[in-house]
C-alpha cells in the first residue's frame, strides 16, 4: 500500500494532508494542521484534525516541536519501519515575507529528521502547487479560496483550512509529476 504525504510547512501553521489510496481527492485525504482552537472536524466528506499549537523556550526548541508534531502526523499512518511512503514539501518561496531564514532552518530539521528515519522526501515549488490548485501559477490566495470554500467550523481563505487546502496542492502536484 502507497501513501503520500503533502506539508505546506509553516512556523505559525504548518498543514499535512495523507493520502492512502482511492482517488486522488480530498474526501479521500486526512487532514493535519495547529491552531488556538484544537479540533476535529468531519464535514462535507473531509478529516480534518486541528492540534493546539506546542509550546516552546527557543527557535530551535520551536522548530523541533513542529517537527515532532509532523512526524507523529505521519507515523499515524506510516508506522515505522518505512512502508512506501513519500513525503513531499513545499519549497519555501525566496520572496517569502517574514523570517526566511527561520523557515530555512525548520525545514532543515524536518528534513533532517525524516531523513534519519529513511523517509524519502521530495519538494516541489510554490508556482506548481497553485497550478495544480487553479491552473495558474501566479494563483493568489483569493482564488485559491474561491476554489475550496471551507467546511464547517472553518474560515475560507484562512489558516488553518488555507494551509490544508495547500498541503492538498503540494500532494497533488507531486502526485500530477509522476
Amino acid at each position: 500500500m502507497s501513501i503520500l504525504v503533502g506539508i505546506d510547512w509553516s512556523l505559525r501553521s504548518p498543514a499535512i494532508c495523507v493520502w492512502e489510496g482511492g482517488d486522488v481527492i480530498m474526501s479521500n485525504c486526512k487532514f493535519y494542521s495547529l491552531g488556538n482552537k484544537p479540533q476535529q472536524i468531519n464535514s462535507n466528506g473531509l478529516d480534518i484534525t486541528i492540534d493546539k499549537y506546542p509550546s516552546y523556550k527557543t527557535a530551535y526548541g520551536r522548530y523541533q516541536s513542529l517537527v515532532n508534531w509532523a512526524l507523529d502526523c505521519i507515523v499515524v499512518h506510516s508506522p515505522l519501519p518505512v512502508r512506501d511512503t513519500n513525503i513531499v514539501i513545499e519549497n519555501y518561496g525566496f520572496n517569502a515575507n517574514g523570517r526566511i531564514t527561520d523557515i530555512a532552518e525548520s525545514i532543515g530539521v524536518l528534513k533532517n529528521s525524516l531523513y534519519t528515519l529513511g523517509y524519502p522526501f521530495h519538494t516541489v515549488s510554490v508556482s506548481s502547487v497553485k497550478k495544480c490548485l487553479t491552473s495558474k501559477g501566479n494563483a493568489s490566495k483569493q482564488q485559491i479560496g474561491e476554489l475550496f470554500p471551507a467546511p464547517m467550523g472553518l474560515r475560507t481563505g484562512k489558516s488553518p483550512w488555507a494551509d490544508c487546502v495547500d498541503a492538498f496542492g503540494v500532494l497533488m502536484a507531486w502526485h500530477l509529476q509522476q
